[in-house]
């Protein structure tokens, strides 16, 4: 399955206490995400996500070391940061 949050100013990710297991692909470019801490709340809410784009958003680091993120997109195969 794929989800597109494209274009909605989003500045922040509302937690599901339900998880989206069949989520492969999540568009969301265009918004303003800043916050790692956000980011970290799609793994949480997708663990099969494979491909996650968020290009075009403000994030301004990446809090996380590489094995951290091997657990949290324990699927991620790809991810797109551009002009974020």
């Amino acid at each position: 399955e794929e989800l597109f949050l494209c274009l909605n100013d989003y500045e922040t990710v509302s937690c599901s206490p339900v998880c989206c297991q069949s989520l492969k692909l999540l568009h969301i470019t265009d918004n303003n995400l800043q916050d790692w801490t956000e980011i970290r709340k799609l793994g949480i809410m997708f663990p099969s996500l494979d491909t996650l784009i968020l290009a075009n958003n403000n994030l301004t680091t990446i809090e996380e070391s590489e094995d951290s993120l091997a657990r949290l997109f324990p699927n991620l195969r790809s991810i797109n940061l551009h002009k974020s």
